[in-house]
């Protein structure tokens, strides 16, 4: 059974599925094409098979450097911040994190996880030379979706000396 006659039947029988399509920047690079591209042929798709339901366009690995092209063609963004990993983040960001973490010291148990977690101030420096850019980036980037999304009038002015030069 293909994928289209699989949604047409799940929906026959009362499941609510969604159809996603999804494009990366890397492939509308490789081929050409342009996210306002995928979301013609999603529309030409449920149109041609009479589908009723929604239907969605996921922009996906996008970061703030292919954001932009995405915004108006897509319903959800796949947020990709590998580059960013092990990035320094600026030492004020850095010191908000480890002072807001302080109350999750300790032993950290979770329902289902038989040996609880030990969370210590070196594993959350770690965590933030790791990782804290990275979540500094994609926070960035749905906070500029939004403000695209929701008020596209007013501008989305970031502040450079948080994230540094990679806005």
């Amino acid at each position: 059974m293909r994928s289209t006659e699989s949604f047409l039947a799940a929906r026959e029988q009362g499941i609510d599925v969604y159809p996603v399509w999804n494009k990366s920047n890397r492939e509308h690079s490789l081929i050409g094409s342009d996210p306002r591209d995928v979301r013609a042929e999603a529309r030409d798709a449920t149109e041609s098979l009479g589908w009723k339901g929604p239907y969605f366009v996921d922009a996906d690995h996008i970061n703030l450097k292919t954001v932009d092209r995405f915004i108006e063609a897509s319903d959800f963004y796949t947020i990709d911040v590998a580059d960013d990993v092990g990035k320094p983040s600026p030492p004020q960001i850095t010191e908000q994190f480890l002072t807001g973490v302080q109350p999750y010291l300790g032993s950290l148990s979770m329902p289902g996880i038989s040996v609880p977690f030990a969370i210590t101030n070196e594993l959350a420096k770690a965590v933030a030379d790791k990782f804290l850019f990275a979540i500094c980036s994609a926070a960035y980037l749905v906070a500029f979706a939004l403000n695209y999304i929701f008020a596209p009038n007013f501008a989305f002015i970031g502040d450079q000396n948080q994230l540094g030069s990679r806005q």
